[in-house]
C-alpha cells in the first residue's frame, strides 16, 4: 500500500508540475506578451498587439446589429481620426504638404483650423505626443478591420450561394463526367452548404481563439502527462486491469486541466468570442459546412485531444504489460506505425484517407471542420468529419481492449505462478512432516534406551529436541489430503501469531472428491486469508468441511468490524490497497464455478460467512 500511495503521489506531483509549466508557458508567451502571433485554421499567420485586440473587441461590443448603420458610424469615426492624424503629423512633424487636405478652408485659416483640430485630438485621446500618431494609426486600422468583419458577414450569404452555383456548374462540365468521385464530391459539397446562407453570424475578434487551438506546446505536454500517468501503477508495472483506472483518471484530469486552463487564461487576458456564436462568424471557419457554435466546437476539440492522449496512454500501458521479445516487437510496431503516419500526414502525394486518419489528427481536430473535400470510399462520397470520429472511437476502443487483455493475461499468469509457488512450498512442508513421522519410532527407541541406561538428563534433552521437530507433524485437521493438511497447519501458525484461534470441523474426507490439491489449496488459502484480515486478536475462525447433495461443502465463519461493500451479489474489497486485494473472493468463485459449484456470502450480526459448494464428481485439475 505504501508503494501504491508513493507512486500515485509521485505521478500526481509530476502531472501538477507539467500542468503548471504549460500554463506558465502559455501565459508568458501568449497572454502576457505585448504582441500575439496566431495562425488561422489554414495556417495563415498574423501578428496583433493586445491593444489592437482590445480596441476591436470594444468596437464590436458597441455595434447595434444594423450593419449599414454600424458601418456608416465606423466610417465617419475613421474620417474623424484621419483628420486628427493629419493634424498631428502637421504639428509634430511639420509636414506642411498636409495643409492641402483642408482644401475647403481658405488658406489663411488652415493653420488655425489644424491647431484647433489638434487640440481637440489631445483632449480626446492623450497629451502624450510621442505615442499619439501610433495610437491614431492603430485605431484607424482597427476600425477598418471591424468594418471588414461586417463586410464578411454581409457577404457570407452570397459566398454560400456561389458555392451552390459553382457546384451546379461544375457538375455540368463534361470533363468530369468520367470521374464519379469528383462529381459525387461536388454534389455533396453543394448539399452540405445548402441552407447555410440563413445562419446568423456575429462580428468577432478571433485572434485569441486561434491562439488557444493552435498552441502545439500544450499538445506535447498533454502527451507527456498521458505517459507520466502510468507512474501511478503500483510497482511501476501493470499488474491488473483495474490498475489502469488511476492512470486514466490522471491522464483525463491532467490533460483537461491544461486545455481548460488555457481557455480560461485566453478569455481573461486576450478575450474569446461568445460561446453561443456560430463558428462561421470567424473567417477562418468560413468554409465550415456544419452549423455548430464556438463553445461546442471548443468542447469537441478538447475531447478529441483527450481521446488522443488516452490512445497514447493505453498503447504505452500495453507495451509495459508485455515482456521480453513481445515488448520489443510492440515497440517496433508502434514506432513503425507512428513513422508511417508521419509520412502520410506530411507527404503531399500520400493517399488522402491515410493522410487525414492518423494519430496526429487527434490534436488537429479543427481541420475537419473547414474543408470542402470529402472522401470517396468504395464509390460513396462521405464527409471526412464522421469518418475520422468513427475511426477515432474504434482506435480508442481497440487500444483500450488490447491493453486490458494484455494486462489481464499477465495478471492471470502472475496468479498461477504465485499459487504454484505456494503449492510447492506446502508440498515441501508436507514431505517434511512425513519424514518426521517416519522417524518418530526411531526417536522413541533412542529415548527408551537412554532411560534404561539411567541417562535421564540426556533423555530429557533429546525429548525436547524431538518435540520441536514433531510440532510440524501435529496437523490441526485431517482432511484426507496431506497437502491440504500441511496448508491448514501453516494457516494455524499464522493465526496463532495474530492471537486468533483457527478451528476446523471435518465431517468428510476431501481426497475422494476428485478435486485437485491445487484447487483445494487455492480455495482454503484465500478464504482463511480473508478471514485473518478481518478478525482481531482473541477472535475465532471456524472452518467446516462436509457433504451437501453429493457436493463438497466448505464454509468459513468469522467476525468482521468494517462496512462491507457489495455490487449485486459480488463482494467488493474495503481495503485501501485495492490493487493487491480483492482477488481472494473472485479467485474462490472462479474455482468453484469451474468445479461446477457456487459461492454464497452472508453477513449478519457482525458475522461473516462464506459457503462454497464444489461438485465432487467433477475433476477440476489433473
Amino acid at each position: 500500500m505504501k508503494t501504491q500511495i508513493k507512486n500515485l503521489g509521485f505521478a500526481l506531483a509530476l502531472t501538477v508540475a507539467v500542468i503548471l509549466l504549460e500554463l506558465f508557458m502559455y501565459y508568458s508567451t501568449v497572454c502576457s506578451a505585448p504582441m500575439i502571433q496566431s495562425s488561422d485554421i489554414y495556417g495563415t499567420s498574423s501578428i496583433s498587439d493586445m491593444t489592437s485586440i482590445r480596441n476591436r473587441q470594444r468596437m464590436i461590443s458597441q455595434l447595434t446589429g444594423d450593419t449599414k448603420a454600424d458601418k456608416a458610424k465606423l466610417e465617419a469615426y475613421a474620417l474623424t481620426l484621419d483628420e486628427y492624424l493629419n493634424a498631428a503629423n502637421f504639428i509634430l512633424k511639420k509636414d506642411y504638404h498636409l495643409l492641402g487636405r483642408w482644401y475647403d478652408i481658405p488658406i489663411e485659416d488652415r493653420k488655425a483650423h489644424v491647431e484647433k483640430v489638434y487640440q481637440k485630438c489631445l483632449a480626446e485621446y492623450s497629451s502624450d505626443e510621442s505615442t499619439l500618431i501610433d495610437k491614431l494609426s492603430g485605431e484607424i486600422s482597427d476600425i477598418y478591420k471591424v468594418t471588414s468583419y461586417i463586410d464578411y458577414i454581409e457577404n457570407y450569404g452570397q459566398y454560400v450561394s456561389e458555392i451552390a452555383q459553382q457546384s451546379e456548374f461544375l457538375t455540368d462540365i463534361s470533363i468530369y463526367k468520367d470521374d464519379s468521385g469528383i462529381v459525387g464530391n461536388i454534389v455533396k459539397t453543394q448539399k452540405d452548404f445548402y441552407g447555410l446562407s440563413e445562419i446568423t453570424l456575429t462580428p468577432v475578434v478571433a485572434d485569441g481563439y486561434y491562439s488557444f487551438i493552435g498552441f502545439r506546446v500544450a499538445d506535447l505536454l498533454a502527451v507527456l502527462v498521458s505517459i507520466l500517468s502510468l507512474l501511478a501503477i503500483k510497482g511501476g508495472t501493470v499488474q491488473r486491469r483495474r490498475v489502469l483506472l488511476a492512470p486514466a483518471l490522471i491522464c483525463l484530469i491532467g490533460t483537461a486541466a491544461i486545455y481548460v486552463g488555457n481557455y480560461i487564461l485566453t478569455d481573461v487576458f486576450i478575450g474569446l468570442p461568445p460561446a453561443d456564436i456560430n463558428v462561421q462568424s470567424m473567417e477562418g471557419f468560413k468554409s465550415c459546412p456544419y452549423v455548430i457554435n464556438a463553445g461546442i466546437f471548443a468542447l469537441c476539440t478538447v475531447l478529441m485531444k483527450l481521446a488522443g492522449c488516452l490512445v497514447i496512454m493505453f498503447t504505452s500501458a500495453l507495451i509495459i504489460s508485455l515482456s521480453g521479445r513481445k515488448r520489443i516487437a510492440a515497440v517496433a510496431v508502434s514506432t513503425a506505425v507512428i513513422a508511417a503516419e508521419a509520412v502520410f500526414a506530411f507527404v503531399p502525394d500520400a493517399p488522402l484517407l491515410l493522410k487525414e486518419i492518423n494519430i496526429f489528427s487527434f490534436f488537429t481536430f479543427e481541420r475537419f471542420f473547414i474543408r470542402y473535400l470529402n472522401f470517396d470510399i468504395f464509390g460513396i462520397t462521405v464527409s471526412r468529419l464522421p469518418v475520422f470520429v468513427g475511426a477515432a472511437v474504434i482506435i480508442l476502443l481497440l487500444t483500450a481492449l488490447a491493453a486490458s487483455r494484455s494486462i489481464s493475461s499477465r495478471e492471470a499468469k502472475r496468479i498461477r505462478e504465485t499459487e504454484q509457488h505456494y503449492y510447492d512450498e506446502i508440498n515441501r512442508r508436507y514431505l517434511e512432516s512425513r519424514r518426521i513421522r517416519h522417524d518418530i519410532n526411531n526417536h522413541l527407541l533412542a529415548i527408551s534406551a537412554l532411560i534404561e541406561t539411567g541417562s535421564i538428563e540426556q533423555a530429557k534433552r533429546y525429548i525436547s529436541e524431538v518435540s520441536e521437530q514433531t510440532e510440524l507433524a501435529a496437523m490441526p485437521a485431517k482432511t484426507g489430503s496431506d497437502v491440504l493438511d500441511a496448508l491448514l497447519f501453516k494457516k494455524t501458525e499464522q493465526a496463532a501469531e495474530k492471537g486468533v484461534t483457527l478451528a476446523f470441523e471435518v465431517n468428510c474426507p476431501v481426497n475422494d472428491s476428485g478435486i485437485s490439491d491445487y484447487d483445494l489449496c487455492a480455495v482454503f488459502g484465500n478464504i482463511i486469508d480473508n478471514a485473518l484480515e478481518a478478525v482481531r486478536t482473541g477472535d475465532l475462525i471456524t472452518v467446516n468441511i462436509g457433504n451437501q447433495m453429493d457436493m463438497l461443502y466448505i464454509s468459513c465463519e468469522n467476525p468482521y468490524y468494517t462496512e462491507l461493500k457489495k455490487r449485486g451479489d459480488r463482494l467488493l474489497t474495503t481495503k485501501a490497497d485495492f490493487i493487491s486485494h480483492g482477488l481472494g473472493i473472485s479467485r474462490v468463485r472462479e474455482t468453484a464455478e469451474r468445479c461446477g459449484g457456487d459461492v454464497n456470502i452472508t453477513a449478519d450480526n457482525d458475522t461473516f460467512l462464506i459457503e462454497i459448494l464444489m461438485n465432487n464428481k467433477k475433476r477440476s485439475r489433473k
